[in-house]
């Protein structure tokens, strides 16, 4: 999978960071890049969870 992510700032000081989502074999994914990672204190193995909130 190739593409960066992008990270851009918004008024309340928050970062936003956008991925493309990729081919990665017959699935499609995508990449964290490794500051993502590392202030998630995630690693290869770990599950993570997303949760959907209302703005």
């Amino acid at each position: 999978m190739n593409g960066g992510a992008h990270m851009k700032e918004e008024h309340s000081k928050r970062k936003i960071l956008s991925h493309k989502i990729g081919k990665m074999g017959n699935s499609l994914g995508i990449s964290l890049p490794k500051v993502l990672l590392d202030k998630l204190h995630v690693s290869q193995g770990d599950e993570i969870e997303f949760i959907e909130n209302n703005r």
